[in-house]
């Protein structure tokens, strides 16, 4: 499925929703199989609530940018 520049989710770091993995797979150079084996890792940042795994978007973004301080 083919998906335009306008699906990708807004990265305003003040904005206190969470990403969703697939939003984080969009942004990352990653395949999905490769995020969800550095989520177990640990290596990205990430919460579960409940079987849902969610992103927080200011470490996210910190880990995205490189910054492994903003992640803690």
């Amino acid at each position: 499925m083919a998906k335009g520049a306008n699906s990708l989710p807004d990265t305003d770091p003040n904005d206190p929703r969470p990403f969703k993995v697939s939003e984080g797979v969009e942004l990352s150079t990653l395949g999905v199989n490769q995020f969800y084996a550095a989520i177990r890792r640990g290596e990205v940042p990430a919460i579960r609530v409940g079987r849902r795994i969610l992103l927080p978007r200011k470490a996210f973004l910190a880990w995205l940018n490189g910054d492994s301080q903003g992640a803690a």
